[in-house]
């Protein structure tokens, strides 16, 4: 079986870092498969790119040892060097047109659409292109809903196969020790006060505002606000954080390389998004015992599917409300995990959120602890990169049967 991978190499985001993860593991397990790679973006990112390369056929589509490719090159460079013959072209997002264009035209295999989030962002143009995929892989049925009931994507041609960590992961996060975790909290000061961590992107989807917000609700020296990554909102939060006079509770740490430690230090974690087609954070946090508050919404009620897990809240709050935030980067839409219908994105009630936190580090903390125990063992036993292999392969089996 030949697969080719379309996708963006500049930045390790998630869909790069778990097409990354998914790679060394078949590697590691002996997969026959033939991979190639066609990096449809500039530079690849240095965190991964040496691996790629390494073991793997690498086509460039906007540069050539270094130098960019004007675009009216671009699809003849390709044309020329790729002989289409690959059994499945995986596209991670919809790339311009003149490439979609002559994969419909020319790629002899089955043309399929990974959706890890893409769909809540397509636009007329590029949602055009949606009809001349084969079969379309998304990540969540939340993502299948997108698909579906928003571009009128027919439901039998989408497959829905969840995202995995890599067993690799879970060893190294129980490997953490107290002398680690002492170290970290020396680190940011931390005397003896509880974690709320923040870990993701710093734009407005993320919600890390709803958690600043919170802190009204709040009240003690004893709680500390830890933010975990970068974006374009960080001077927003560190205004909004001013704003409030709340700089001695909160942290904000920048980018981290490594996250596990956090997550195994934070007494909860929250994640407070606005739209999340499923959530790796989610994950993460489970395998290091993290207590965990989550948005009910989209793909993340996939992970934590009832309170035997952890705490959904529902969004109630209207982005509006915020007149700091730039809404422009919110999607049209996003699902109701309920009803599996569509809405318009909305945010955590801050008290509401702020009561959850209180019941989580005060309340009810042996039951917290319980529910984070009983979510890692869930998340083991379903999202292993094992069961996410073998959904995989059962899929493109299936995809292309029809055509051997």
């Amino acid at each position: 079986m030949k697969i080719l991978h379309c996708i963006h190499l500049e930045i390790p985001g998630g869909k790069e870092t778990h097409l990354y993860r998914c790679l060394k593991f078949g590697l590691e397990k002996g997969d026959l498969w033939e991979h190639d790679i066609l990096h449809t973006g500039n530079r690849i990112n240095e965190k991964f790119g040496t691996f790629f390369k390494d073991h793997f056929h690498v086509y460039e589509y906007k540069t050539w040892r270094g130098i960019k490719i004007p675009k009216f090159l671009r699809s003849y460079l390709v044309k020329k060097n790729i002989d289409f013959s690959h059994d499945v072209n995986l596209f991670y997002e919809i790339q311009d047109m003149s490439l979609m264009n002559l994969f419909a035209t020319y790629a002899k295999g089955e043309n399929v659409f990974y959706d890890r989030g893409h769909s809540w962002f397509l636009n007329a143009e590029e949602a055009q292109y949606l009809s001349k995929f084969d079969f379309f892989f998304s990540n969540s049925r939340a993502s299948k809903t997108m698909l579906n009931k928003r571009w009128s994507v027919p439901e039998n041609r989408i497959k829905v196969i969840h995202n995995s960590l890599p067993l690799d992961y879970l060893e190294y996060t129980d490997r953490i020790g107290d002398s680690e975790l002492a170290e970290l909290r020396k680190r940011f000061n931390l005397n003896g006060q509880k974690v709320i961590l923040f870990l993701g992107r710093l734009e407005t989807i993320k919600g890390a505002h709803t958690l600043i917000e919170s802190l009204n609700y709040l009240p003690g020296k004893d709680k500390k606000l830890i933010l975990v990554g970068d974006g374009k909102i960080r001077k927003t939060l560190e205004a909004l954080v001013k704003a409030k006079k709340e700089e001695d509770r909160v942290i904000f740490a920048g980018m981290q390389t490594g996250t596990a430690i956090f997550y195994k230090m934070a007494d909860v974690t929250v994640v407070p998004s606005a739209r999340e087609p499923f959530g790796n954070v989610n994950l993460e946090a489970a395998l290091a015992s993290s207590p965990l508050i989550a948005s009910k919404i989209d793909g993340i009620p996939e992970i934590i599917t009832d309170d035997s897990f952890g705490y959904l809240l529902k969004p109630k709050i209207e982005p509006s409300i915020y007149p700091y935030l730039d809404e422009s980067s919110m999607p049209d839409y996003v699902v109701d995990p309920e009803t599996m219908d569509l809405m318009k994105p909305k945010f955590l009630d801050p008290k509401e959120l702020a009561d959850t936190i209180a019941v989580v580090l005060e309340r009810e903390p042996e039951a917290a602890k319980e529910k984070a125990k009983n979510l890692k063992q869930r998340v083991i036993k379903e999202f292993s990169m094992e069961k996410r292999e073998e959904r995989f392969r059962d899929l493109i089996e299936e995809i292309t049967r029809h055509k051997h």
